[in-house]
């Protein structure tokens, strides 16, 4: 009856009498099962046919409650999990009746919710169902058609109704997939809270613009859980819970689908599963494989028959049942023509010597499918190694744009290794020299000898961009190294295309400078005088004088910088310079006491002025006199020459001109002189005067000396001068009219 209603039911569901066969003989079978805390007595091991029935014991669910499960399997091989019950007793496992199922592994836990559509009752059939190779054995066949290893255990479950609700729904919330879901993937939705009683209704409602609406109801969502398929753009549900023996409903808070945006990536391209949440997820919803879950399985942690990952944690494989060819395929990657890359991806098998899967290869393609496939890379042959393996080549793409890398292997008759796992795929750019990707880079210096501070030019080409150790962005550069020595100058050159890099360096040798400095004889000198200047330090030397002599001279006549360029062996050319000061001459005036003439034998006062601070008198007739105010009595018209000497050493000169009269008769001053008599005179002179006003008479010699004096109101005064030497005597008469001096001889 079974399998006639299986077969014209072209297998949408299975008779809950159905008894599948299986075999379980190596460890492929379910050890120890528990739902609800409690444990199933009596079903270790494998049963005769991987079948049995336990009628006890029999499990209470109450429609409404989440109920925890636990599912140990044998040791050896791990294997897919799924759980039936048929809930509207009518004697059919159907696809909603499937509560739960579990990817392959050696340990299951779960928890499955009791709907309120089920129907109440006692000794309802539970079906579990393990089955090794598979990872979801899902489908709605699986719970009868006969697996090659597996076990099935069917048990008794007694369904419970709880009581019917009376009043509007407490507060709920929607729980939607918490990561973004894959474009085209169904959702499953379901509410936060169970309500423990029963006899609401569940109105499902959508929106893509806000959690705030506008909501449109989702067709035939009438269940507390619901799954709704094709999600293809992030989308907001709620559910409306009616409580149908009272008036009310409650709008459970939205809940949100995520759907994921098409991947593309760039080169570097690394993938080593280290992203992915569970087995035979794939890193990206932009992946695709053949037959995930069956033929191409992804892992989170390490298995048996060689399913170890190289790296981290995670890894992919192939398993080997049935034969045919499958493949990996990656999201988009930009690629540019012009370029080269290199692919490489890692593989083991699960014994050394296993030879069934052929060419294990990597491609490039436009599409993620097999047809128009570019091989990269291929083990040509059987890939076979027991520990990890390399696999790579380089590669160009013709035209730029996206394109997809694709693993994939061809399962052949021989000896079989069950898995082919391999991990740490890479598309990268490789740069140590491999053309066109890295730039012919050149560079070139003007010179490669210079002196300190000489400037030099210096060229790159062969590269999109260039990035030099001084900072600078451009093609070429300017340099004036400082530092004697060795300097280098290093520029990196970029491929855009490819992002690779060359790097040169120049070596410029910098000569020194020679230490040209130069010595002044003095750093300031007075106006007019000579400065000695001394260059030191170079071979030859060139002045701003335009002499080229090592020692110079010059007058200085204002304040003057003196530059010297020095050159040594290299060339070099030194520069030193000298600032050199001037004095200004001191000011100089000369003045005489008598300032037309005087008379032979007199004395006379010539003074100095100026801004010296000394000051020296010289004549050709008088000795050197020192002093700003000199006395002197020449016999004749005498030149004096008056020398001023200030605080810098400065020194300036004048001249002055002293007249000298013999004065052989009266000089009338005033007084009315009438006459000195005799003269010349043997010793007896008579000074007569006109008037007879008081009056002093002073006769002295040539050196200044007073030989006679006497003072009288008489018009005539007798003066003798019979003791004294002879010679020329001077006699000045002084009264209230004024002064007169006349020169006597006396023979």
């Amino acid at each position: 009856m079974a399998s006639v209603l299986i077969s014209t039911e072209v297998k949408s569901q299975a008779a809950i009498t159905c008894t599948p066969g299986a075999s379980c003989t190596f460890g492929d079978f379910i050890d120890a099962f528990s739902l609800n805390g409690i444990l199933a007595v009596g079903n270790t091991g494998c049963n005769s046919g991987g079948y049995s029935f336990y009628p006890t014991p029999v499990f209470a669910l109450t429609m409404g409650n989440t109920y925890n499960w636990t599912c140990s399997m044998g040791p050896i091989w791990q294997q897919g999990l799924a759980v039936w019950i048929d809930l509207n007793n009518d004697g059919f496992y159907t696809a909603n009746e499937q509560l739960a199922n579990s990817p392959s592994a050696t340990n299951h836990a779960g928890s499955f919710y009791m709907p309120f559509t089920a129907i109440a009752g006692t000794n309802r059939s539970m079906r579990i169902r393990c089955q090794f190779g598979t990872t979801i054995p899902n489908t709605n066949s699986t719970a009868c058609d006969p697996w090659f290893y597996g076990e099935t255990e069917d048990y008794l479950v007694d369904i419970i109704a709880p009581p019917p609700c009376t009043s509007v729904p407490a507060a709920n919330t929607v729980v939607a997939p918490s990561i973004a879901i894959c474009p085209g993937s169904a959702a499953s939705l379901s509410l936060a809270n169970t309500y423990t009683t029963y006899g609401f209704t569940y109105a499902w409602q959508s929106a893509t613009l806000s959690p705030f609406g506008p909501y449109t109801a989702v067709s035939g969502a009438t269940t507390s859980a619901i799954v709704v398929p094709n999600q293809t753009i992030t989308t907001y549900y709620q559910a409306v819970i009616t409580c149908t023996n009272v008036t009310g409903s409650y709008s459970a808070s939205a809940g949100q689908v995520t759907v994921s945006p098409v991947i593309t990536d760039n080169v570097p391209y690394f993938e080593g599963f280290e992203g992915i949440q569970a087995n035979d997820k794939l890193p990206n919803c932009s992946w695709s494989a053949t037959n995930l879950g069956a033929n191409a399985l992804t892992y989170i942690a390490s298995n048996t028959q060689g399913r170890t990952p190289r790296t981290g944690t995670k890894f992919a494989s192939f398993f080997y049942n049935p034969g045919g060819s499958y493949y990996f395929y990656t999201n988009g990657i930009y690629m540019n023509a012009g370029v080269t890359y290199s692919a490489s991806l890692w593989y083991q098998t699960e014994y050394f010597g296993y030879n069934n899967f052929s060419n294990f290869s990597i491609f490039y393609g436009t599409t993620q499918s097999n047809t128009g496939l570019t091989p990269i890379a291929s083990t040509n042959g059987p890939a076979i190694s027991n520990i990890y393996k390399q696999l790579s080549n380089t590669f160009q793409v013709p035209t730029s744009g996206l394109y997809y890398v694709a693993i994939g292997t061809t399962v052949t008759t021989g000896s079989f290794a069950n898995y082919l796992t391999w991990d740490d795929l890479s598309i990268t750019i490789p740069c140590d020299q491999v053309a066109p990707n890295t730039p012919t880079l050149s560079l070139l210096a003007n010179q490669t000898n210079v002196c300190q501070g000489q400037s030099v030019n210096l060229t790159a080409s062969g590269a999109n961009t260039y990035t030099w150790s001084n900072g600078s962005n451009l093609s070429a550069v300017t340099e004036m190294p400082q530092n004697a020595g060795t300097a280098y100058y290093t520029v990196v050159g970029t491929n855009t295309l490819s992002g690779c890099t060359r790097t040169l360096t120049q070596a410029i040798t910098v000569n020194s400078l020679p230490g040209v400095f130069v010595v002044a004889s003095s750093p300031s000198v007075c106006s007019g005088s000579q400065v000695i200047l001394t260059g030191v330090g170079a071979m030859t030397y060139t002045w701003n004088t335009n002499s080229n002599a090592p020692v110079i001279s010059v007058v200085q006549t204002n304040a003057t910088t003196y530059t010297v360029l020095g050159s040594n062996t290299n060339g070099c050319i030194g520069m030193a310079s000298v600032l050199v000061g001037k004095y200004e001459l001191p000011t100089i005036s000369a003045q005489s006491g008598a300032p037309t003439k005087m008379c032979l034998g007199e004395y006379v006062t010539l003074t100095a002025a100026g801004s010296s601070s000394s000051y020296l008198w010289t004549s050709n007739t008088f000795p050197i006199v020192i002093g700003n105010s000199i006395s002197v009595n020449p016999i004749s018209t005498t030149v004096f020459t008056v020398t001023g000497t200030d605080a810098n050493g400065c020194m300036n000169k004048t001249t002055l001109v002293q007249n000298v009269d013999m004065c052989t008769g009266l000089r009338e001053t005033g007084l009315n002189t009438s006459k000195v008599y005799p003269n010349p005179t043997s010793g007896i002179f008579t000074v007569e005067l006109t008037s007879a006003s008081a009056k002093t008479i002073i006769v002295t010699d040539l050196s200044g000396r007073i030989v006679l004096n006497t003072t009288s109101t008489d018009q005539k005064v007798s003066m003798n001068l019979s003791d004294l030497a002879n010679g020329i005597y001077y006699v000045k008469i002084q009264s209230d009219k004024g002064v007169e001096v006349t020169k006597i001889v006396k023979n």
